[in-house]
Formats: structure tokens, C-alpha cells, sequence
């Protein structure tokens, strides 16, 4: 696992591990590219904890996904199998001309005739 660190570090940043502090050798180590020696013989080594940090980023996605407008749609979606539609706001004249309906109006409602004095008054 050393020499996969060595040959990397040599690649990605010409340096020699062994020249760093601490805090800079960690910072780039956990910042090798996917491609990386170390990283591949990592994910070898430990599947199981790639796998984990895998449905943890799907975790992570499916958070950031419920704090937008509609995110639970979006989720909900994905587990359904649907695919993402792009919605449109229209407003109920439009839906119902687009879906080629018209509006029905039926007898219109009895009004006193305002010449006729009412009895009571």
C-alpha cells in the first residue's frame, strides 16, 4: 500500500510522502484522484467500506434533494421508476382549452326585478 502512495504522490504532485507534515499528507491523500494506485488498491481491499460511502452519498443527495421545492416528488419519482417530467403553472382556462373542453353554463339564477316594489317595505 506504501509504494501505491509513493508512486502517487510522485505523480499527482511531485513530492515525496516522507518530506510532509502530517496535516498536509492527509489532505492529499484524501484528495486523490479516483484513478489513483492507492485508491484502487483501496477499493480492493475494502469493498464494504466503499460500498457504505457510496449509499452514504446517495444519502447525502436524497437531504439535499428534500430541501428543494418538490425534492420529495423527485425522490418519490425515482423510487417509482417514473421519469422527471418538466411541470408547467398554467391556470384552469388554458388546462381546459389545451385539453379541448369548454365551459358549460347552465340556466342562470332567478334575480328580483328591481321595477317590482317588495310588499314588505
Amino acid at each position: 500500500m506504501w509504494s501505491a502512495i509513493e508512486a502517487d504522490f510522485q505523480r499527482f504532485y511531485q513530492l515525496d510522502p516522507l518530506d510532509l507534515g502530517w496535516r498536509r499528507f492527509r489532505a492529499l491523500l484524501s484528495n486523490l484522484p479516483e484513478d489513483s494506485a492507492f485508491r484502487s488498491r483501496w477499493r480492493g481491499l475494502h469493498p464494504e467500506l466503499v460500498e457504505k460511502a457510496g449509499e452514504e452519498a446517495e444519502e447525502d443527495r436524497r437531504m439535499a434533494l428534500l430541501k428543494q421545492p418538490f425534492g420529495w416528488k423527485k425522490i418519490l419519482d425515482e423510487a417509482m421508476g417514473r421519469p422527471a417530467r418538466v411541470r408547467v403553472r398554467m391556470d384552469l382556462d388554458d388546462y381546459m382549452a389545451a385539453e379541448g373542453m369548454t365551459i358549460q353554463t347552465g340556466p342562470q339564477p332567478i334575480r328580483p326585478d328591481p321595477t317590482i316594489k317588495n310588499e314588505r317595505t
